[in-house]
């Protein structure tokens, strides 16, 4: 719960999975590794994760503890994860979504950014590139108020199932 409180307001960034920026699973994945549930070399999605969970879910009307994952769903798919941070609230990257803004785009649009993001000989990244795709990110973060909060579990709405992370670690 330490580590998890920690990443609070840290940006949403798609695909995030490191301390620039977590996506859903990202953080989740983070943490399980951070603990040593599940593998360094480990990456999952939501629905990565329900499978890898999904066999310690809590029967229905359980009362969730902190640490637990809980999982949304698009019919029968997990399509969003949060941790619990008490048997309310959860924590979790949220409001994001695919990035509308990308330096590809933004280079077609507007030639002098392609003369300074000319990617490098191949054994480097161009520090500009890097440097400017972050700022996007963390721009769009902003812009949609993207950031890892703490809710309370129903803010998404019901169909909601929880899963105990660690069952198999006790």
């Amino acid at each position: 719960m330490w580590l998890l409180e920690r990443m609070l307001f840290m940006p949403y960034i798609w695909g995030g999975d490191d301390w620039g920026g977590f996506d859903c699973s990202g953080m989740a994945v983070e943490i399980l590794q951070a603990v040593g549930t599940i593998s360094r070399s480990a990456d999952y999605s939501a629905e990565g994760l329900w499978q890898k969970f999904h066999e310690h879910r809590l029967p229905e009307g359980s009362t969730p503890r902190a640490g637990y994952l809980v999982f949304w769903f698009t019919e029968d798919r997990a399509t969003h994860v949060e941790m619990m941070a008490d048997e309310f609230s959860c924590i979790g990257a949220s409001g994001g979504g695919k990035p509308r803004y990308n330096l590809t785009k933004l280079c077609a649009k507007y030639p002098l950014l392609l003369q300074l993001c000319k990617p490098g000989d191949g054994t480097a990244v161009n520090p500009f590139a890097w440097l400017l795709t972050k700022m996007l990110r963390l721009w769009e973060a902003d812009l949609r108020n993207a950031y890892i909060k703490m809710n309370l579990v129903g803010y998404r709405g019901g169909g909601y199932r929880f899963a105990d992370p660690f069952k198999s670690i006790k």
